[in-house]
């Protein structure tokens, strides 16, 4: 007697259908992964292929895009270094120039008019410095550190006769890969000192005089110190001979100036220290002279080839 192996469970002719058609669906999905992988050459072509292999390729593309914007980073950090370079090139060029300019109008062959020619030269240096000093490349600033301003004004201005630095004093960086960020710039301290500390030196550039200056000290107005001799001092027409061959100090000549007004009119006036020279004080209704006496130079070196009525006239 015959009957059905436990081996051959029953199945419906649609549910072996249905078997089939799913073992070929998943046998074509694999060929089209296969040959997906074939073609493009990438074996996870989407993130659901393997999830494992997904974060290691997710990672490397990452790293692989940072490389790339740190290339991009030095290429403009090496433009910007190389243009600031060749800027400061041209600031030594100038500066030399404008030198040569100057050590030629010392000396014979050299006045006033070649000066003032030669001026509007060295302003115009001047403005070209500060228009390098003010270059740019892909909107950042060669020397105007890591500041920029909303306003879109120049780092370096002219100001008060003088020229003023808005910058800062750091410079700006950019990722390049390294452990610390790369400056990529100057700034306007280190390239050209905008903000040192005022100098002070021990000399006195602009001397006051004392009644105790002494004349050995003094250059005088014409550049050749001051020659002993005497002046001629009138007070309404009157005239006195004032001797200076003796004098030693300033306070010295003002005394026996005064000495020598008094002798004619003690209410004439009076000649005064003020500043960084004499003073002539004529009162109301009275004139006073000073003058060389003869071919002297005395007056002329002192500055006191003056006159004054009813008025204060400087030296």
């Amino acid at each position: 007697m015959s009957r059905i192996g436990v081996n051959f469970p029953r199945s419906t002719l649609l549910g072996a259908s249905d078997t089939l058609l799913s073992h070929l669906q998943r046998s074509q999905s694999d060929f089209q992964r296969t040959q997906a992988e074939i073609s493009s050459g990438r074996k996870v072509n989407r993130p659901s292929d393997e999830s494992a292999r997904t974060s290691v390729i997710l990672m490397l593309e990452n790293q692989l895009q940072s490389r790339d914007q740190h290339e991009r980073n030095l290429r403009l950090g090496v433009s910007v270094l190389n243009f600031a370079d060749q800027s400061l090139t041209d600031v030594t060029d100038t500066m030399i120039e404008a030198q040569t300019i100057a050590s030629s109008q010392i000396g014979i062959g050299s006045n006033a008019a070649t000066r003032a020619s030669e001026s509007t030269i060295i302003d115009g240096m001047i403005k070209g410095l500060v228009d390098v000093a003010n270059r740019q490349i892909q909107g950042v600033s060669l020397f105007g550190g890591s500041r920029e301003h909303r306003d879109g004004g120049p780092m370096f201005e002219p100001f008060m006769g003088g020229i003023r630095y808005r910058g800062s004093s750091v410079n700006l960086t950019n990722d390049q890969g390294f452990n610390d960020p790369l400056g990529v710039n100057s700034n306007g301290n280190d390239a050209f000192a905008a903000l040192s500390n005022r100098i002070r030196g021990t000399i006195d550039l602009d001397p006051q005089a004392t009644a105790t200056t002494r004349l050995v000290d003094i250059h005088g107005s014409q550049g050749t110190g001051v020659h002993s001799g005497s002046l001629l001092v009138a007070v309404n027409g009157n005239r006195v001979i004032v001797d200076l061959a003796t004098a030693d100090t300033l306070g010295d000549i003002v005394t026996r100036v005064n000495d020598a007004i008094g002798q004619v009119d003690s209410s004439a006036g009076a000649l005064s220290i003020a500043g960084p020279g004499f003073s002539l004080q004529a009162n109301v209704g009275h004139t006073i002279s000073i003058d060389e006496l003869g071919a002297g130079e005395t007056a002329a070196d002192l500055g006191l080839v003056i006159s004054a009525t009813g008025t204060t006239v400087a030296g």
